[in-house]
């Protein structure tokens, strides 16, 4: 997480590397562990569009990993994300690529600078076993880095270009 700006947080694998593994996270069964993950969640984002106390969201992620350590994988980032993803005032950034790949960098930074309030940025690498991504599981087949804006919990078409991404975030003012 970043700084809080304008009542949103910035959830990005590249930022930081204790939170890069739970945004990364494959397939695994654990309900009950996914389950008190997502209710954590869910209390964090009943805070709103006016944001949430970072440490808050801090504490609140650090009790959700102890839940979900020991998972071999799990449905359970996914399902945080989606959590937030789908409460109505949340936007959600889907980038499906390598984190060293050059395009895949590049659409991260085109999202850094149109980063719209109450948006969340999720980081989808390749090659992980994605049963239960539900709505990322069908972009991992494309090659190359592609984008998708979440409304909802609902995506649009993706997108390789960096300038195309900036338009379609700026169609969220």
């Amino acid at each position: 997480f970043s700084e809080p700006k304008g009542g949103f947080y910035y959830v990005d694998g590249l930022a930081s590397e204790r939170v890069a593994p739970l945004l990364i996270w494959a397939d695994g069964e654990n309900p009950a562990g996914v389950g008190e993950a997502c209710r954590l969640i869910q209390r964090l984002s009943a805070y709103g569009a006016e944001g949430i106390e970072l440490g808050l969201v801090e504490a609140t992620l650090a009790r959700a990993s102890r839940h979900l350590k020991g998972q071999a994988a799990g449905t359970a980032v996914p399902s945080l994300l989606r959590v937030f993803a789908n409460q109505p005032q949340m936007n959600q950034v889907v980038v499906v690529g390598s984190r060293s790949d050059v395009n895949t960098r590049a659409l991260l930074d085109a999202y850094r600078s149109r980063r719209r309030p109450r948006s969340i940025l999720a980081l989808v690498e390749p090659g992980l076993d994605s049963k239960g991504y539900s709505v990322f599981s069908r972009f991992e087949d494309d090659k190359g880095a592609k984008a998708f804006v979440c409304r909802q919990g609902k995506c649009g078409v993706g997108v390789v270009e960096p300038r195309a991404l900036r338009l379609e975030l700026a169609e969220l003012d």
